[in-house]
Formats: C-alpha cells, sequence, structure tokens
C-alpha cells in the first residue's frame, strides 16, 4: 500500500492502547531507556525503534528497549512502558567526588584575591562534563541547602570529565562563584555535596583534628581511603601517601586547677606505639625537645607547674600538644619576695632587657607583714578565675624576636603562639586552647611600664578558630575570634608608680552605663 509506514502504525497503534491503559504505581521507572528520568514519548520512540529486534540488542546496547529480557522487544516490553508512562523519578547521579581539601592554609595555595584560605577540591570521576551551578555545598549534612553554588558561570562551574573544581570555602560569597559563605572548622566537622534538588547527596567526608598546610584527600581519586598529604594537590591527581594518620592529643590524668598537696599525673595516647614527651618549662615538646614520658609512670607535681605533653609516632603526623597548668596558691603567694626570677631561664630582675624592667613576685610587705591582708590573700587569689599564658620563654624575652621585650612593634609578625588556659577556682570546667599572642595597647607599650596588656587571636594556624566558651557568663557573646588581658595603666602603680591608682574605677564605670541601659564594655577580673 503506498505511503504505509509499519513503524508509524504501529506508534499509533501503542499511543491509542497507552491512552486506555491505567498507570501503575512503580518503585523504580522500568522503561526509562534514554535515563532522561521520566518514562515519555522518547522512550516509546526508542521501543518503535527497536521493535521485533533480535536478542541481546545487539544493535542498541546502551538502550536496549528489551525490559523483560525474553531476547525480543514486543508488546510485553510495551507493556511496562505503558505501566510507568509519564512517571518521574529521581535524576542520574552524576560521579562527583570531594576529593581533598584545606581546612587551614596558611601558606599552599592562594585564591584571586591573593588569600590564603580554606579549600575544597571536587573531583569528576565521570566520563562527561558536569555543570555543578546550582548544586549546594554545607558544612552540615542536615542543612544541605546551606549555600547553592551559582548557576549563572558555568565557564567557571563547568568541571570536565576526571577533571577538578577548587571551590574557596572563606565565608565571603561576595568574592565570586567559587567562594562559599563558610569556613571550614580546623578541629573536625563535615562537608556535604548535594544535587540542585536541595535533598540527593552526592557525596560526604566527616573529619576531625587537621592540620596547618597540611591536606586530606582521597588516595587513590575517588577512593573512599582518606589520607594526609604533607604535598597537597589542590586541582590535581592525588598521588601519594605522605602520613599514615593522626597521632591522638595525650590524655593527662589530672586536670589543671588548684592543688594543695603533691601528686602524680599519668599520661596516655589512645594512638597505639606512639612516643609521649613532655616538658616542665613551657616551651614545646618535640622528638628532640623535652623528656619521655615512661609508660605507666607518672610526673610527681610538688608545686605550681606548666605541663605540656605531645604524642609522636614514625610517618604518622604529631597530634595537638595538651598543656596543664596546676597552681598551689602557697607557692604564688611566697613567689619571688625578694625580687628573684622565677626560673633560670627568666630574665634577671631589675636589669634590662632593650629598656624593659622586670619585676617579679608577690609584694612580701602585703602578704606577710600587712594585718589587713596577710590572712586573706590566699582566699583572694580563689575568688576570681585565673587565666594560665604558657610559651617558650623566647616568645617574651628574646632581646630580638621576643613580643614583651619590644613591645612597640606591632602586627603580625609580632604574633607568637601560646596556650591559654581559663581555670575556675570552684573546679568547674574551663578551657585550654592554643592562640596567638600580642601585646596591646598603645602608650602602655612604653618600656618604662613593667606590665604589658595582651590581645589573644584565635585561628586555625593554632588549632580551634573560635573560641567557643561564654566568658562574660550571661552578657554578650560567647564565641571569639580574639581577646585582651587589659592591665590598667592609666593613674596606676603600672605607669610610673602613680599613687591615683584608678583600682576598680574603670570597670565600674563601664557597668554603671550597663545599669542606665546604654552601650558598655563587657569585662571581667
Amino acid at each position: 500500500m503506498p505511503g504505509f509506514n509499519v513503524k508509524k502504525t504501529l506508534l499509533f497503534v501503542l499511543l491509542s492502547t497507552m491512552l486506555l491503559a491505567c498507570p501503575a504505581t512503580a518503585d523504580t521507572l522500568v522503561g526509562d531507556l534514554n535515563a532522561s528520568g521520566e518514562v515519555n514519548i522518547e522512550d516509546l520512540l526508542i521501543l518503535v525503534g527497536q521493535w521485533l529486534d533480535g536478542p541481546d540488542c545487539t544493535s542498541h546496547p546502551a538502550d536496549c528497549a528489551d525490559l523483560i529480557g525474553n531476547d525480543s522487544v514486543n508488546l510485553a516490553d510495551f507493556g511496562l512502558i505503558s505501566k510507568n508512562w509519564l512517571k518521574q523519578g529521581d535524576p542520574p547521579v552524576p560521579n562527583l567526588k570531594i576529593n581533598e581539601f584545606m581546612s587551614s592554609n596558611y601558606s599552599t595555595i592562594d585564591n584571586d584575591e591573593g588569600d590564603f584560605d580554606d579549600w575544597i577540591e571536587i573531583y569528576n570521576a565521570g566520563d562527561e562534563a558536569i555543570d555543578v551551578g546550582g548544586m549546594y555545598l554545607t558544612d552540615n549534612l542536615s542543612d544541605p541547602m546551606k549555600w547553592q553554588i551559582p548557576g549563572d558561570s558555568p565557564n567557571e562551574t563547568t568541571i570536565g570529565s576526571h577533571d577538578y573544581l577548587l571551590i574557596w570555602a572563606d565565608g565571603q560569597p561576595d568574592e565570586g562563584p567559587l567562594h562559599v559563605d563558610f569556613q571550614l572548622e580546623n578541629t573536625g566537622e563535615e562537608i556535604g555535596l548535594f544535587a540542585s534538588n536541595g535533598s540527593t547527596l552526592l557525596d560526604s567526608v566527616v573529619y576531625g583534628q587537621q592540620v596547618t598546610d597540611i591536606s586530606f584527600g582521597r588516595y587513590p581519586n575517588a577512593d573512599n581511603y582518606w589520607h594526609f598529604y604533607g604535598s597537597p594537590t589542590p586541582g590535581k591527581e592525588n598521588t601519594g601517601i605522605d602520613y599514615l594518620g593522626l597521632v591522638a592529643q595525650p590524655e593527662f590524668s589530672v586536670r589543671r586547677g588548684f592543688y594543695q598537696d603533691e601528686f602524680d599525673v599519668t599520661i596516655t595516647c589512645p594512638t597505639e606505639g606512639s612516643n609521649i614527651r613532655y616538658t616542665l618549662n613551657g616551651s614545646v615538646p618535640t622528638p628532640l625537645n623535652g623528656m619521655d614520658y615512661i609508660p605507666g609512670e607518672g610526673v610527681r607535681i610538688d608545686s605550681t607547674t606548666c605541663l605540656r605533653a605531645g604524642a609522636f609516632k614514625t610517618d604518622w603526623l604529631p597530634g595537638n600538644v595538651d598543656t596543664h597548668t596546676y597552681i598551689f596558691v602557697s607557692d604564688v603567694i611566697s613567689q619571688s619576695p625578694n625580687g628573684e626570677k622565677p626560673g633560670v631561664e627568666w630574665p634577671n630582675a631589675g636589669t634590662s632587657t632593650n629598656g624593659q624592667l622586670m619585676d617579679y613576685g608577690m609584694d612580701p610587705d602585703i602578704v606577710n607583714d600587712d594585718p589587713r591582708y596577710i590572712d586573706l590573700v590566699d582566699d583572694a587569689l580563689l575568688t576570681i578565675p585565673t587565666f594560665s599564658l604558657v610559651t617558650d620563654l623566647d616568645n617574651l624575652f628574646d632581646a630580638s624576636t621576643g613580643i614583651y621585650v619590644n613591645a612597640m612593634e606591632d602586627g603580625s609578625q609580632w604574633e607568637r603562639s601560646t596556650s591559654l588556659e581559663l581555670i575556675n577556682p570552684d573546679g568547674s570546667k574551663g578551657f585550654q586552647i592554643d592562640a596567638g599572642l600580642r601585646i596591646r595597647g598603645g602608650s602602655s607599650r612604653n618600656d618604662n611600664s613593667p606590665k604589658h596588656s595582651f590581645r589573644l587571636l584565635f585561628r586555625s594556624i593554632y588549632g580551634a578558630g573560635t573560641l567557643n566558651y561564654p566568658l562574660f557568663e550571661d552578657e554578650g557573646a560567647d564565641e571569639f575570634d580574639k581577646i585582651d588581658l587589659r592591665t590598667s595603666q592609666n593613674y596606676s602603680w603600672a605607669k610610673d608608680g602613680n599613687s591615683g591608682n584608678t583600682m576598680l574605677q574603670d570597670v565600674f564605670s563601664r557597668d554603671t552605663q550597663k545599669a542606665m541601659g546604654q552601650h558598655y564594655t563587657r569585662s571581667r577580673y
């Protein structure tokens, strides 16, 4: 018959039959021959094109319409397509992997603004290019839509087959489409990549403590095994393994605090085969500095002591050093009564380093002879919390590099690492955090002042990027990037021995502003 087309006629018959069919619910999209996420006319055309094809779909291996598997494309296969007609399912999941990241980038690679920020590398393990625009990145898997990758910059967000895309986790999305609005926590958290529907998880990683300028990535690419890389490879294939793991932080049997009687501290490390090193002089323990801890034996503490310990293992990254300060109030009261230096490594009292004079100890005229205070000083020391700053003495007193004896200097080059502990006299939990230490203030930096103020800065290069603690109790913030330890300077003993000491006036004035409902500076002694 002229103009007669078997397949077109078949298509008309099948469509007519399908209009009479009652679509049933299906758990899977059987019949989605072109993997579009929907069973529709495109799939029916594929079936028509293969009608009565022979076994194994030899001519159509990529979109075989033999759904029943009876070696022929026929009405049985059409029945399955009819059953799921216009049903939709999840789109194909792209083969994308969070392949490598760095949560504390100090000097490894800078971004387009010249800043050394956290970064996340996404790897396309598939055989086709993928535009990740419209997808979501998050540092909280329970908040999958935290940040959406902009979908209007395909030239910047398309990842070629087996290629990489670097995204900056700097908390500054206004700097470009590849800058997310959060930063990565160096102490550990989670990273998730979600599809553009905001619910389909494409890949994720939950990580622990990280180390500055050391990346954490899969090996080999897209694999489920994660390793630390001393030579990070942002935007490149992960090759080689630099470290087998990260040694855990040591654990102390006795916590920091105030004590009266001597005791022993045992130190352990959860990482099997690690070697513990410790110091008692404030310096950071390393494989070359400090003393070996003998497992099972205690470190005797019989006076005010700053105990620091770290653990080490061959081919492993060393973990964080932990610091515990044990304070004996009787020691504090009797410290350096005649101006003696606290230890052999300290500068001599009364001598000058770059014009800076040292003044140590408690005044014996007050703690020993004045009847108004002689029985009150020990109790007074236990009425307010204590901050303990523990750092290498050279960080403070080295003539060339010490910040205390070069107090007029400022800026990042005059920042030194320190341990900061808050020790509550009632035994309640305080904290310990590593931080950057600087001198703060203006005229109070002058060398004729024997007491300077400090500023503490919390950065991921030292450990945690923020201090999370209610320093001012129920007032104001409980998360801090930096805090000041301020010594009173104007009209005080620290200012040329001025007799008009402000004592409590400064804080009293600030608290009075609060009481009047005005803005005020929060403070605590």
